[in-house]
């Protein structure tokens, strides 16, 4: 039997006061290919923790600056084409399953800070631009479906 071994992570759906979604392109990325600010767990890493470390590693936001509001029952999980799958994180998973939180930020003009060589773009946008941007395959479904679910409570 063959079962599914999925690296865990994090995405967070980091919602400005004018209600505007911050999303990131890599440098890896063609010109429309937009994301999330998140990536993978540490080993035995709670969800939780590495949500806040993805945003302050990537953001440089405090955990003042923000704040935690919910989390999507159904995570966003796609599996590594086959010959990548053997090339990333030694063969030992054959896709992610990222977590998604909805975050709200506590200020007005967020100072954020990047890495340039791990997020070359950024931008802020409204909720009907996020189909899009978010255009990997299923990620945009994953997000609405958490959207949909979160802005619930």
């Amino acid at each position: 039997m063959n079962s599914k071994v999925y690296r865990k992570g994090v995405f967070a759906l980091i919602r400005d006061s004018d209600g505007k979604f911050l999303v990131i392109q890599k440098p890896s990325y063609n010109d429309t290919d937009w994301a999330l600010i998140g990536g993978g767990a540490e080993d035995n890493e709670d969800q939780s923790d590495a949500l806040l470390r993805e945003i302050q590693e990537e953001t440089s936001l405090t955990n003042e600056e923000f704040e935690v509001l919910g989390r999507a029952s159904q995570p966003y999980s796609y599996d590594y084409p086959a010959d990548l799958a053997k090339e990333l994180h030694g063969g030992k998973y054959t896709g992610q399953s990222y977590d998604i939180f909805l975050v709200a930020l506590n200020t007005e003009s967020p100072e954020l800070e990047f890495d340039r060589r791990e997020i070359a773009e950024h931008k802020w946008i409204p909720e009907q631009s996020l189909e899009s941007h978010l255009n990997f395959p299923g990620q945009y479904e994953a997000i609405s479906r958490a959207l949909d679910e979160l802005n619930e409570t």
